[in-house]
């Protein structure tokens, strides 16, 4: 299956160059300059391929990497650590081959039909100069509908014209992060996704419009595509403020105390404007925190247990006993000059009390008092627990966990 290109990819090969261009996940990774195919672009076919592989149960990759010196042994590598479905295909090419590999049921029917698998794609490929004539983008989906047909005797139709449009994980709308670090955030969110099924969003703003910034941050997630198990994090630059929201399996895996834990992580980045590296942070957080929570070691406050049993109880009532009869000894003994009187009169000097006059004075006062809050922690993140997460209602009537502060 390895074959010598066509001539007629030189003029796409010549627009290659260093720089990685990759979509949200890992399905497409293209090692070319954004002139030929857009970030936007790369997210829409990425997030078609993760609608193939979770209706299909088809894994399709594309990989263009000049610097591949042997194309065969990458891809084996590639598969070996990626390939984990039902059916499994990538193309693969490099600066002067490409290499389609095939594993699982179907590999037979794409190996005999190789050859048009390449021309369909090369047709549109050659042609490829810039995001706006759309050649490459076209050449990417040829190429992967014409794989499902193949494998499943059916042309795989997106959920909207042309191809779906991602739902982002990072909506940057205070404009905290270049456009690189935004894409990088959103591949990592998006394998994650992936990887356990579950949404982690991070929003920026600058302003909640006059809501309550848990109820915004309860609505962006429910009105917004997301999935029923996940978190979200909203950063209100305006007020300085966080709120998390988690829901379905999210409330269990990211208890309050766990919330808390990954805020602090984050804390020190927030305060010194290292914003990229705080979602980084995040989103590494995040990955521990749900394998823990699949583990069934969900990462959560257990308060420390002192045992004193019945034996500590036993033996320190006795030495106080003893202690208190050895003192009462001592005492009694000492008082050798004072004997038991039987009247008081002896205690009373004749004529001694007089009342010349009378007064009322307040002397009692009826107090209430209720416990003052416990301090917060540096993050604005609660000072005490007592394990799990706290939930409430959305205005969508889901019900979420989570809570914030200030920084």
């Amino acid at each position: 299956m390895k074959k010598v290109l066509m001539i007629l990819l030189i003029s796409l090969m010549m627009l290659l160059s260093t720089n990685t261009l990759s979509a949200a996940g890992e399905h497409v990774v293209i090692k070319t300059e954004p002139e030929v195919i857009s970030y936007e672009q790369l997210n829409e076919l990425e997030n078609d391929l993760i609608h193939i592989d979770q209706d299909y149960g088809i894994s399709i990759y594309v990989i263009f990497d000049q610097s591949i010196d042997d194309l065969v042994a990458y891809a084996d590598d590639f598969s070996a650590r990626y390939f984990d479905n039902t059916n499994n295909v990538g193309l693969f090419i490099n600066s002067q081959y490409y290499y389609v590999l095939a594993e699982g049921s179907a590999s037979d029917v794409i190996e005999e039909n190789i050859d048009n698998l390449w021309n369909d794609f090369l047709y549109y490929a050659q042609a490829a100069s810039s995001p706006e004539d759309g050649y490459l983008f076209k050449a990417i989906q040829t190429f992967y509908q014409s794989c499902v047909r193949l494998i499943n005797g059916e042309v795989y139709q997106s959920n909207v014209p042309g191809v779906v449009v991602a739902t982002p994980y990072v909506n940057d709308f205070a404009d905290l992060l270049s456009d690189s670090e935004e894409l990088e955030l959103n591949k990592k969110l998006l394998a994650y996704k992936n990887r356990y099924g579950l949404d982690a969003v991070i929003v920026t703003t600058n302003s909640t419009n006059g809501m309550y910034i848990s109820d915004y941050t309860d609505d962006f997630y429910d009105y917004n595509g997301y999935g029923n198990d996940g978190i979200i994090l909203v950063l209100d630059m305006g007020e300085r403020d966080w709120w998390f929201s988690t829901k379905g399996k999210g409330i269990t895996y990211f208890t309050d105390y766990g919330i808390d834990t990954i805020i602090d992580d984050m804390l020190d980045d927030l305060k010194s404007g290292r914003y990229y590296s705080a979602f980084n942070t995040f989103a590494n957080d995040v990955e521990y925190f749900t394998q823990k929570g699949i583990e069934g070691s969900v990462i959560d406050y257990t308060p420390s247990k002192a045992t004193f049993g019945i034996d500590n109880v036993v033996i320190s009532a006795a030495i106080g006993l003893i202690g208190a009869l050895i003192t009462m000894g001592i005492l009694k003994g000492q008082m050798r000059s004072v004997s038991r009187q039987y009247m008081a009169h002896n205690y009373v000097v004749n004529n001694s009390f007089m009342l010349t006059g009378a007064s009322d004075l307040f002397v009692n006062r009826h107090v209430t008092r209720s416990r003052r809050p416990e301090p917060t922690r540096s993050s604005g993140g609660g000072g005490g627990y007592s394990g799990g997460s706290s939930t409430h209602t959305s205005s969508s009537g889901s019900s979420h966990g989570g809570h914030g502060g200030h920084f």
